[in-house]
């Protein structure tokens, strides 16, 4: 009881981020010379252990090796990794995992039973939830809203303090997504906004929902770890109504633009072009007469000239094999420019065989100018797109590849454009709403 109440004088708790130097860890092996007052055992617990330096940890390596027999030692850390090896060979380690949203939500329930507060069984599921498996989080989040609570709490309550929208919404928005009903998704975010919903909250929250569809998508059974029937039932259907292809893109996107919105200064602008032109790319993606540019002439792919398109395929190859067997004539890859042969075909081509849809969606609509130099491909860019390109730089190597079997480096050139042109989401909501960039003066007049 008294290890309980944290009134025992033979556990004894330091701090290992503020008590971390050698001349610490010496006063801490003359200390345990010493039995314990009442217990069997004198307990030295020492959290955040891995910031010890490692002078100290080579000066309690001793004590490890051989503690003398009243003694015990608990080592606590965020960050087993950091600990030299020769600590964790001496030491018995037990590692904690994340709580369940089930065991959370039993606990606080013992807890409000104590308290005498009564309470909404969904209420506590959102609680257990937002926690994201640590107990210490819950019971904060739990203190916070019986605070602001005459003795009962209920799902809207909670919903309102913590600043999360609730499924069910969450789920119309992706429905209505899907079925391209603009106005719908439009006044279902206005609704959650003028509730004062997180929009970071709300964000991170469709992208999990979308994250258990598209497991549920590949899986065929709900790997999301909740109980939540109403919740399983939604993430099913979403999983159904959408393909693979659907939900990947879609995540890309969400997931590319999240620091875009964490840091800018309209994050509800940005994220509704976001839904408009995720909702428009599904929408083309459903189109069964699909374009295709060939030199200065438009194909359709339909039946009515199917023979033209097989055709052009043909020429496509032809082309392209014209390329392979010049770069055959030399020891070294031939310098070439991309405009050779076809450049829209080569370009096409290219993008084809990216295996990623919105990549091949971002490249179609920001790549300015392109050219094989060399064994180089050198893309024109808007500035904001680079970091992004850098890091799918493998997936165009590999694309090239597949098209010209060659092995070449990727490089991007910056270029500053208009501002209607810098940033493709900006682009397409100016395109949806039919509106125009007015610069203003110091009195807000248009000039």
């Amino acid at each position: 009881m008294k290890i309980t109440r944290g009134t025992s004088l033979d556990v004894l708790e330091i701090d290992g981020a503020s008590n971390r130097g050698i001349d610490q860890i010496r006063e801490l092996k003359e200390r345990i010379k010493f039995s314990p007052v009442e217990s069997r055992y004198k307990i030295y617990i020492i959290d955040e252990v891995h910031m010890l330096t490692n002078e100290a940890f080579n000066a309690l390596l001793k004590t490890l090796e051989e503690p003398p027999s009243h003694v015990i030692f608990i080592f606590a850390t965020t960050d087993p990794q950091k600990l030299p090896q020769t600590i964790l060979s001496r030491c018995q380690r037990f590692d904690f995992k994340i709580l369940s949203v089930e065991i959370i939500e039993e606990e606080l329930k013992k807890i409000l039973k104590m308290e005498g507060v009564t309470f909404d069984e969904e209420s506590l599921t959102l609680i257990s939830q937002r926690a994201d498996g640590s107990m210490r989080d819950a019971l904060s989040i739990l203190e916070q809203i019986v605070s602001y609570t005459n003795g009962h709490i209920s799902k809207d309550k909670v919903l309102e303090i913590l600043g999360i929208a609730d499924t069910d919404t969450l789920y119309s928005i992706l429905k209505d997504l899907k079925t391209d009903n603009r106005t719908n998704v439009l006044s279902l975010l206005e609704r959650l906004l003028s509730r004062g919903v997180d929009i970071q909250f709300l964000y991170r929250d469709l992208i999990k929902m979308l994250r258990d569809a598209l497991f549920y998508n590949i899986g065929g059974s709900v790997l999301v770890g909740d109980s939540n029937k109403t919740y399983i039932r939604q993430i099913q259907h979403l999983g159904k109504i959408y393909t693979e292809d659907e939900l990947r893109s879609l995540l890309d996107k969400f997931i590319f633009y999240e620091t875009h919105i964490r840091t800018t200064s309209v994050p509800r602008i940005l994220l509704e072009f976001l839904l408009f032109f995720g909702t428009s790319n599904l929408k083309e993606d459903k189109v069964s007469e699909k374009v295709t540019v060939d030199s200065q002439l438009i194909i359709y792919d339909n039946d009515e000239n199917k023979a033209d398109k097989e055709q052009n395929k043909l020429d496509k190859s032809k082309d392209i094999d014209k390329v392979r067997k010049k770069k055959e004539e030399y020891n070294e890859e031939p310098t070439i420019s991309i405009k050779e042969i076809d450049d829209k075909i080569l370009w096409d081509k290219i993008l084809s065989n990216l295996g990623n849809k919105a990549l091949e969606n971002s490249l179609r609509d920001n790549v300015k100018s392109y050219k094989l130099d060399g064994k180089k491909l050198i893309l024109t860019v808007p500035e904001d797109m680079v970091f992004y390109l850098e890091e799918k730089k493998s997936l165009l190597k590999k694309a090239v590849k597949k098209v010209l079997n060659w092995v070449i480096s990727v490089a991007f050139e910056q270029v500053n454009v208009s501002l209607e042109d810098n940033h493709f989401l900006l682009k397409q909501g100016l395109n949806i709403f039919g509106g125009r960039i007015i610069n203003l003066n110091e009195n807000g007049q248009e000039v």
